[in-house]
């Protein structure tokens, strides 16, 4: 199973597809479905910054890994309850800086 960067899920969340994502950033949907798969950490600054303005989040953020959700162990709960929740995290995990 592929791991995948928020970007994919972003994306999803706006409704947009790689075709529509693609057009407007002056690339193919191969470049955005690698830049979604971590195959590609660099790339054209052009792409990189009309993808940020696309989907309105910062290109270091959009290529992080989507964690899987770990589950809590019953002694973190009470300190994963009262830290911030980064809004691009798992609910419940844990983002040590933004």
């Amino acid at each position: 199973m592929p791991t995948y960067t928020l970007m994919r899920r972003i994306r999803k969340e706006r409704g947009r597809t790689l075709q529509s994502l693609a057009a407007e950033c002056g690339t193919t949907h191969a470049t955005i479905r690698n830049y979604e798969c971590g195959l590609i950490r660099e790339g054209r600054p052009s792409v990189r910054a009309a993808i940020e303005k696309a989907l309105g989040v910062p290109i270091e953020i959009l290529l992080m890994p989507e964690a899987e959700s770990a589950p809590v162990r019953e002694d973190e709960s009470a300190e994963v309850a009262t830290q911030p929740v980064h809004p691009y995290s798992h609910e419940g995990g844990k983002v040590d800086a933004w």
